[in-house]
């Protein structure tokens, strides 16, 4: 998200009726069941995050991966079939690991599979009406998803930076801004399983730290609770500018994700 993806968690169930009703932080009870559900779709885990523990489950096809959710303190693992039992016996142990820490995962799988690359953790934020806070309208304007003038930022940034932001992916409007004509900064989503929209925010380095990846990023995340979805932002643990910007706009910080992706 900003080039860039966004824990701490507040604990437990507060207030009533409506947006007001917390179900994570200060995001809603409906909108923390929404965001669980997805992922049980996305991790194939239908008894994921319905308690804590870990949940572990056999990936779908013949991917080679080991993907690693974790929500406030539950835990989903998808991985491979032959490796199912290595991550349950882990998931069993007295001892408690952090399966979202790069380090132990690498090192449990180190006498039975080969990693070909890691990528994580991230930080895993979410928004919906209630926690969201509205930055004022600096001079956003819209472009549609694919528009010539963000692919040309997308150029400006590097592959790196536009592959951790994703906003080559986003389906949603663009919300831009402009500097000379050119496209400076630049927010859209994804959705996800139908409920999320999975934000993505790229500024061009040369005018980063002046408040429009903010700018751009409110106006998006805007559309999308306008359009019924919870929004997410996702980052890696290192990105601090990234995650300032979205607790800046009312993001709870919930949990981390980890991929690991296996040689064949």
């Amino acid at each position: 998200m900003v080039s860039g993806v966004v824990g701490g968690d507040t604990g437990g169930m507060s207030g009533a009726g409506g947006s007001a009703a917390l179900g994570a932080g200060g995001l809603g009870v409906a909108s923390w069941e929404r965001v669980r559900g997805v992922w049980r779709e996305l991790m194939g885990a239908p008894s994921a995050f319905r308690g804590a523990g870990c949940v572990v489950a056999a990936g779908r096809g013949d991917e080679r991966r080991v993907g690693v959710v974790r929500l406030r303190d539950a835990v989903a693992v998808s991985a491979p079939a032959e490796l199912v039992p290595v991550f349950r016996e882990v998931a069993a142990a007295a001892a408690v690991v952090d399966l979202t820490d790069p380090g132990a995962v690498v090192e449990l799988l180190r006498p039975v599979a080969a990693v070909a690359e890691v990528r994580g953790p991230a930080v895993l934020g979410y928004a919906d009406a209630g926690c969201f806070k509205v930055r004022p309208d600096s001079g956003v304007a819209t472009l549609a998803a694919g528009d010539a003038s963000v692919v040309g930022l997308v150029a400006a940034c590097g592959a790196e930076d536009a592959a951790e932001t994703s906003i080559t992916e986003v389906t949603s409007p663009v919300s831009v801004v402009r500097v000379d004509g050119q496209v400076v900064a630049a927010a859209g989503y994804e959705v996800w399983g139908g409920e999320l929209a999975h934000v993505g925010v790229l500024t061009h380095p040369r005018f980063r730290g002046q408040g429009l990846g903010a700018a751009v990023a409110s106006a998006t995340v805007a559309h999308a609770l306008a359009s019924g979805l919870v929004v997410q932002w996702r980052a890696r643990v290192t990105i601090a500018a990234s995650r300032r910007i979205a607790r800046s706009l009312g993001f709870v910080e919930v949990g981390r994700q980890l991929t690991v992706r296996l040689r064949r």
